[in-house]
């Protein structure tokens, strides 16, 4: 319990609350996984059970200063995409709670489809990079085979010691991207969604990051993996710094960059052009005070 001193619980519980207050999402996810992690450090013994009220304690007296802060506009959106409603284009405006709830279960699974975790990644590109998904096909491929060699060691009575001396952190990893997920399960537009989920990926990186130890302590592996995982590496860079650029174009907003400099002198016809793009009004509120001033 020395590790975890007053100093880094405060630190926790503020970055926990400044991480709510930034993006609802991760607010909602830190509610699933609040549990789940204080009964990981009580029983790695991580924290002592004086430690831990003191955590939970700070979480309740932050948590309680939102009442005082202005979120109408945050409450606008969360209402807006929620599964619970009445946005025309929700499509489970119409069903009862108890009925919304396998489309709750159904949204988490969809999180888990192995091609969006491998190659997809989310449909929208300013959060993850087409062709390497959310954990890429590299830490996939590690995950299964890290996976079958469990069960078959597991089913020969072989010896697992190195699964079981990290089952708290193979499960944490698990659980911790799990509870993300229903974070993101709870809205209905978009889905999977990759930056509502984000604040799993660490704990999917814990999962590749384990799997890939377990890769180099074998001596048949550890070559195999050091050369895939240097040709990923390459594979990758190539694709970012050359394909992506061109790809990702459109989503940050190219177009309306070229546009401004196309027509900074004639306001009426990027105003035309901004609105066949269907650009937010926040947006376009902003362009036009920036680049459009009306003189007073």
């Amino acid at each position: 319990a020395k590790d975890f001193g007053l100093l880094r619980i405060v630190g926790a519980a503020l970055s926990c609350f400044i991480a709510a207050i930034t993006y609802p999402p991760v607010g909602g996810h830190i509610i699933f996984l609040f549990p789940i992690l204080l009964i990981f450090l009580l029983k790695t013994k991580r924290l002592t059970l004086a430690q831990c009220g003191v955590f939970v304690g700070l979480g309740i007296a932050l948590s309680a200063a939102l009442y005082f802060a202005d979120t109408s506009t945050v409450s606008s959106r969360v209402s807006t995409v929620s599964i619970f409603s009445d946005h025309q284009d929700n499509p489970t405006r119409e069903m009862g709670v108890v009925a919304k709830i396998p489309q709750f279960f159904k949204n988490i699974a969809i999180h888990f489809e192995p091609y969006y975790l491998s190659v997809s990644g989310e449909y929208n590109l300013r959060h993850t990079a087409p062709g390497f998904g959310i954990i890429s096909w590299l830490g996939s491929f590690v995950l299964a085979l890290t996976l079958l060699a469990f069960l078959t060691q597991l089913l020969r009575g072989a010896d697992i010691t190195f699964f079981s001396k990290r089952r708290e952190l193979f499960l944490l990893g698990f659980l911790g991207y799990l509870t993300a997920t229903m974070s993101a399960a709870l809205t209905w537009d978009s889905l999977p969604h990759g930056l509502r989920s984000l604040s799993g990926w660490p704990f999917l990186s814990l999962l590749v990051g384990l799997s890939l130890e377990w890769c180099l302590q074998n001596r048949g592996l550890r070559e195999v993996a050091t050369l895939i995982g240097i040709g990923f590496w390459l594979v990758f860079v190539h694709s970012y710094f050359t394909e992506l650029p061109a790809q990702t174009s459109w989503w940050f907003d190219q177009d309306v960059g070229d546009a401004l400099n196309k027509y900074k002198n004639e306001p009426e016809k990027w105003r035309e052009f901004i609105q066949k793009r269907q650009y937010p009004s926040v947006a376009r509120l902003y362009f036009e005070r920036a680049y459009f001033p009306v003189d007073e």
